[in-house]
């Protein structure tokens, strides 16, 4: 059942796996015309090579909420804290819907979001295309989501692996 607060309503919790190596962002998201990213905007490239790895860590839940109204990042952190993922997870959940399949993302050319670091980044697939990237870093104020986006929070603070 989902449940609902102010501005986000509860939809589910994904299971991410543990990161048992080095995950190496550059080997896990580059742009090709025919693989799963067909656009990564210059500020995602960037940000991209500002965070080359995740070290190993244990498996979180993410949860993935809709806004039931027209709502600032601001907002949001507001209600779920600031959830970061890593980009570990992302690849994950990306994964899982290569090629527009069914899933916790939206393939309905609507905005995916993530928390990841300081940066707001976001997935929007692109039928015939792929998944196009893009990050924001600008003020929590700047972009407004609505309730046909989905805005993904990891739940718990993630442990390093020893």
């Amino acid at each position: 059942m989902a449940t609902k607060t102010k501005t986000l309503e509860f939809l589910m919790d994904v299971h991410i796996p543990s990161v048992t190596k080095e995950f190496v962002v550059g080997d896990n998201f580059k742009e090709m015309p025919l693989g799963i990213f067909s656009y990564i905007s210059q500020a995602s490239k960037k940000f991209l090579a500002e965070n080359p790895m995740v070290l190993p860590r244990k498996s979180y839940t993410v949860s993935v909420h809709q806004p039931r109204i027209f709502c600032t990042t601001r907002d949001i952190l507001e209600e779920l804290g600031q959830g970061e993922m890593d980009l570990a997870a992302i690849r994950f959940i990306l994964n899982k819907q290569e090629g527009g399949r069914r899933g916790p993302l939206l393939t309905n050319n609507r905005p995916n979001v993530f928390r990841v670091l300081t940066a707001t980044v976001y997935f929007v697939w692109d039928e015939g295309r792929g998944w196009i990237m893009d990050v924001s870093y600008p003020s929590p104020e700047t972009y407004l989501w609505n309730e046909e986006d989905r805005i993904f929070s990891r739940k718990a603070k993630v442990e390093q692996k020893k």
